[in-house]
């Protein structure tokens, strides 16, 4: 995702389609880049994404790292070994 992206997050983000699953209010283009500009510029955890087909948008998407503090919670079990606690992820 890119801030061209950002005229068809404000198309969809007014869909009632999408709205019907969407849990905020329809939106416009300041506010798309205030929510959005800091995750393209990698200046926020979540990183975004436009999903294509035949090079048309048709999606999005996001993903983000899970907090080391937080592993556990999703049954990834930590253990700290050795002399220098180096964190293990299993």
């Amino acid at each position: 995702m890119n801030r061209k992206d950002f005229d068809v997050m404000v198309k969809w983000l007014n869909d009632q389609d999408v709205l019907e699953f969407y849990e905020e209010a329809p939106s416009n283009l300041d506010l798309v880049t205030k929510k959005y500009g800091p995750r393209v510029e990698g200046e926020h955890y979540v990183v975004p994404c436009i999903v294509e087909y035949k090079n048309e948008p048709i999606g999005y998407i996001q993903f983000y790292e899970i907090r080391v503090d937080e592993l556990e919670k999703y049954g990834y079990p930590i253990m700290l070994t050795g002399t220098l606690n180096l964190l293990k992820v299993y």
